[in-house]
């Protein structure tokens, strides 16, 4: 199945996700969140919904930026364009901070991992290949409509690499196990080269994430489960493998927040 889409390219890329008709992109303003909103409008007229993408690429976007948009319930969490930026650097935040900062704000918006792929006939660590990033979304249909509803409600998790074997959203609480196998399958793909990184041992981990990026809880293995703390509760699995050369890799899959606030 294809999901109808644009990537909307002005000062600021949206993804318009299940459309009906082109969305026009050639708004211009100096405020982004202008733009932002328009685009959000815009989508919306033609039938669809808006995914932000890649915030930190480029001149990187600011959570006061993004706050004030009304109805953006989705972003990219995760890029796997190899110039995307995902993670801290010395002059941006990652975008894990980012996510934080607008729910702890009490934004209501969900993470996506995509693999912004460009190029089909050359492949390599270097291209922007698909299949790198992706979501797994929990839907009794395969339409474009259903496969859109069950994301605006955060009826997903998003993927570098691993594959969960469950995933329960409690009113409070959130509890995962990770598909050992399934993740061994993907992580045998040629093409998906995961993220380079200095340290670390070979292994598993699961960390409950709260309001402002506490780490409320950690789990060394395959299974865990934790109650929230605070207004909201995230958990991310970071799968990290020692290659053939030496080199460490990370992989990794997060799910959507539950919130305890009303939201």
């Amino acid at each position: 199945m294809l999901v109808p889409g644009e990537e909307i390219t002005g000062k600021v890329h949206f993804t318009a996700m299940n459309i009906s008709r082109l969305v026009p992109w050639k708004f211009k303003d100096n405020n982004r969140t202008r733009i932002m909103q328009n685009y959000v409008t815009e989508t919306e007229k033609a039938g669809g919904t808006n995914i932000l993408n890649h915030p930190l690429s480029g001149r990187f976007i600011h959570a006061h930026e993004i706050r004030p948009v009304k109805r953006l319930y989705m972003f990219e969490l995760f890029n796997a364009h190899p110039k995307a930026k995902n993670f801290k650097g010395a002059h941006h935040p990652s975008t894990e901070q980012l996510w934080d900062a607008l729910l702890e704000k009490g934004m209501t918006i969900y993470g996506v991992s995509s693999d912004d792929a460009h190029k089909l006939k050359k492949w390599g660590e270097k291209e922007n290949n698909p299949g790198r990033g992706w979501v797994m979304v929990k839907s009794d249909e395969l339409t474009s409509d259903a496969i859109t509803r069950a994301m605006m409600q955060g009826d997903f998790y998003s993927s570098s690499g691993v594959m969960l074997e469950e995933l329960v959203r409690g009113t409070n609480s959130i509890e995962l196990s990770v598909n050992e196998e399934e993740t061994a399958c993907e992580l045998a793909s040629e093409f998906l080269f995961g993220r380079p990184v200095k340290k670390g041992e070979p292994g598993t981990t699961i960390e409950f994430i709260g309001p402002e990026g506490e780490v409320v809880k950690t789990v060394q293995g395959t299974t865990a489960k934790c109650e929230a703390k605070g207004a909201y509760l995230r958990a991310k699995v970071t799968h990290r493998v020692k290659k053939e050369d030496g080199s460490l890799r990370e992989y990794y899959a997060w799910t959507q927040p539950v919130f305890t606030d009303g939201r």
